[in-house]
């Protein structure tokens, strides 16, 4: 049995030691699995901030200031094997390994600036200089120095972009941080080796292409790093915030004990020569540059065995997020990978390393770890859908399990590298939907596939209304549909799918007015398909073997689970139009989903025209010229807000007496579908809870399609002596045509026959256009 000493050693280390390790040999890999840099200017601050705290901090004693944990893991599998120093895969810590790197960089440049000449450098500067530098390169084992470029290395590198090696020839930095590093280490070289004066160093990267994301990160952050510098040389604060500490003054430097032992520890003496000259920015970068080197510490946690590598990383991180299970997933797949390169290639150049830099970039756009976090949990749980069929919960833990477990049940055959891809590709599949249909930034723009499609905005719309009613489990579901259409170039296909999966959502919401059961519903709908019915299944398949249910079919599958009384169905079980509506119209819809009530408002006003006796009973005959099921109405400003016609609160104190008691007698009915309309917020609040004559009269204004007649209708109600405010007048001169409330104008009491009568005619109209995208035969 093994020691828990023989699974991982922890030791505090100065940062010139970390960058030190195993006598000076070590050299840092940034694993292929690890997102790129990412830390931003409040990042850089923070660390700056603590930096200078614990300098500040002197005052009462020789500070150390710890700035955190490394976690690291050796390479056992000698993926860098031309290198040969010792290997540390950076677990958890490169964001500020980085970070400090460019910092003693840009210190370095700083100090080189400030002297000129490398005759202006002293034997102490020269063993500081040096000391930093051996942070950010380290050397070969050699006495002589044959070229900088034979015997130095980068100390940080990323794996699969980079190559530290023997010889030149075998030698390959091209990712920024390493190229950065290595180029730096160079025109240092270049000028101690040579009497010219020194020139700021200027970096252009050669690989230009290569991390183009993690470039921008980088020269941001140099430049916040520089500005954080300049402001130290001038004794300033980090900001210009009051509150901010200031660097300590020169004097103190040189005649506090705590300040001047930083000073010793760098090779100083106080109080000879060898301060003397010195500018005072030089003084507090040099101090700055030394309190870093060795005051400032690191906790580093080598792991002896990967298979506890993340496990360990969790019990430590306790003040960022957790590697995500996605981010603990792709080691695995880089291990398959690179045990076959001999026959497959390598993971660089592998499909996989494609589908994870695809999942990384959409990841990406959620600059917060907590979001992050959540959106990888959320892709996961639709995932364990859309391959198997399986339930999987948001525990990080399960997660990861689930993902490596999965992966290792396909078996090894000749097929198996193929598999395995797909298998990931199925993760980028899921990732790739959300973010084209699941952002509602991203929506409008989404399926130019078939941008001259008649139906694309109507399938916009519906996307949106499935993400508005936050329905994740008909992501794996259309999920399904959408990249097979992709393959085939069926776009038919995908567009029935959605229509269906609409017509089902909306269908059962509005019978039941809850979400009970139909989470159970989608489940079962992926995993088995057909409710009672042997069928085709809708889930991929672990080996992506699952032949995929027609439209037709699917219409099938979701009507098998339409079998209930309190679903619509009639005595025969059987979904019909006066069953389901009865149950609909007396439903609260308001108070269950507003995203549903505006979608229903507008499917009945769909292609509908006002009735002949009464306008509010409207109809479907001989109109297509209205169309409402567009993603740009469902956005209008115009239909913005779900409002109440009879208010919620009218028997208030203020409003006692100005609407019928009927409406009120029973608690649901002001909530319903008949007494519900869809308005601008704007005229919504103007409106209020007025009395229906004078609410009627708004209505009416906010009606008028000619502009010339509301001016009649603002005199009409002077008349009736319910004039309109100035700011109602504004709004409606202000305000477009709303087709919607023209059908109640000519009502004269609100009441609950109206509001009934109403509401059975949004649930015919509704269902005349749901029924048939959901193939249901009237």
């Amino acid at each position: 049995m093994s020691k828990v000493s023989d699974t991982f050693t922890s030791q505090a280390l100065s940062i010139q030691d970390t960058f030190l390790l195993h006598n000076s040999n070590v050299g840092y890999r940034v694993p292929i699995y690890q997102r790129g840099y990412r830390w931003n200017e409040e990042n850089i601050f923070r660390l700056f901030e603590s930096i200078l705290h614990g300098i500040v901090l002197l005052d009462e004693d020789s500070s150390i200031r710890f700035i955190g944990t490394i976690i690291l893991s050796s390479d056992k599998e000698k993926k860098e094997k031309e290198f040969g120093g010792i290997s540390l895969s950076i677990v958890d810590g490169q964001q500020r390994l980085s970070t400090i790197s460019l910092i003693i960089c840009r210190l370095m440049n700083q100090i080189m600036l400030n002297l000129k000449k490398v005759d202006n450098l002293s034997d102490e500067l020269s063993v500081l200089l040096n000391s930093l530098r051996s942070c950010i390169v380290g050397r070969k084992n050699s006495t002589i120095i044959r070229s900088y470029l034979s015997e130095f290395y980068p100390r940080l590198v990323r794996e699969s972009i980079d190559a530290r090696g023997h010889t030149p020839l075998l030698k390959k930095y091209d990712s920024f941080i390493a190229e950065y590093l290595f180029s730096f280490g160079s025109h240092y070289y270049d000028f101690i080796s040579g009497d010219l004066d020194y020139n700021d160093f200027d970096f252009t990267i050669s690989n230009a292409i290569n991390g183009i994301e993690d470039q921008e990160f980088f020269k941001k952050a140099i430049n916040h790093i520089d500005i954080y510098i300049a402001r130290i040389a001038s004794g300033k604060s980090l900001t210009d915030d009051s509150d901010n500490e200031i660097f300590p003054s020169t004097n103190k430097l040189l005649n506090d004990d705590n300040y001047t032992k930083v000073l010793e520890s760098c090779g100083f003496s106080i109080g000879t020569h060898n301060l003397e000259g010195l500018s005072d920015p030089l003084l507090r970068i040099i101090f700055f540059s030394g309190y870093l080197l060795n005051n400032v510490s690191l906790t580093c946690v080598q792991v002896e065995d990967d298979k506890y590598v993340f496990d360990i990383f969790d019990a430590l991180n306790t003040t960022g997020e957790p590697l995500t299970a996605i981010e603990t997933f792709k080691p695995e797949v880089i291990k398959f990978i690179e045990d076959r390169k001999d026959i497959t290639g390598d993971f660089s150049s592998s499909n996989s390393r494609l589908f994870f830099d695809e999942i990384d970039k959409y990841l990406s756009m959620k600059t917060e770890n907590s979001k992050r976090q959540k959106e990888t949990k959320e892709i996961i749980t639709s995932f364990a859908l859309y391959i198997n069929g399986d339930t999987q919960n948001y525990d990080l833990s399960g997660q990861r399990l689930y993902l490596r477990n999965k992966y290792a049940l396909i078996p090894l055959s000749h097929k198996s590298y193929e598999k395995k891809e797909r298998f990931v590709k199925a993760l980028r599949d899921i990732a790739i939907y959300r973010e084209k249909f699941w952002e509602e930034s991203s929506l409008t723009n989404s399926l130019p596939e078939i941008k001259d499609h008649q139906e694309r905005q109507k399938i916009l719309l519906c996307l949106d209304f499935i993400r508005s009613m936050d329905t994740t489990l008909a992501i794996p579901i259309l999920a399904r549909y959408y990249f097979d259409a992709e393959k085939t170039k069926s776009w038919d296909i995908f567009i029935k799918a959605v229509k269906s999966v609409t017509a089902f959502l909306a269908i059962r919401r509005a019978a039941t007015g809850t979400t009970a059961g139909i989470d159970s519903d989608f489940r079962n709908l992926m995993k088995k398909g057909h409710k009672k019915l042997e069928s085709k299944h809708i889930k991929l398949g672990l080996l992506d073997d699952n032949e995929l249910a027609s439209p037709e079919e699917l219409n099938v599958y979701l009507l098998s689970y339409l079998d209930s009384p309190k679903l619509g169905t009639n005595k025969n079980k059987i979904l019909d139009e006066e069953s389901w509506t009865n149950k609909v119209v007396k439903q609260p819809l308001y108070d269950k989903s507003k995203a549903l009530c505006k979608f229903l408002l507008l499917v009945a006003s769909h292609n509908s025209i006002e009735g002949t006796e009464k306008k509010y009973i409207l109809s479907k005959e001989g109109r297509d010229n209205c169309n409402f099921l567009e993603l740009t109405k469902w956005r209008d400003h115009l239909y913005q807000t779900v409002e109440h016609i009879a208010p919620q609160n009218a028997r208030d104190q203020n409003t006692k007496g100005l609407w019928k008691d009927e409406l009120y007698n029973d608690i649901d009915t002001i909530h319903t579908i008949g007494n519900l309309i869809l308005l601008p917020k704007l005229e919504n609040t103007i409106i209020g809870n007025k009395p229906w004559p004078q609410k009627k009269m708004f209505f009416k204004a906010f009606a008028q399609e000619d502009q010339k007649e509301i001016p009649k209708v603002i005199e009409e109600a002077k008349e009736k002596a319910i004039p309109f405010s100035a700011a109602a007048i504004k709004a409606i001169n202000d305000g477009k045509y709303m087709p919607l409330i023209s059908s109640i104008t000519d009502i004269d009491d609100w009441n609950i026959d109206v509001v009934t009568e109403r509401g059975k005619n949004i649930c015919h109209l509704a269902w005349h256009e749901l029924s048939r995208w959901l193939g249901i035969v009237t």
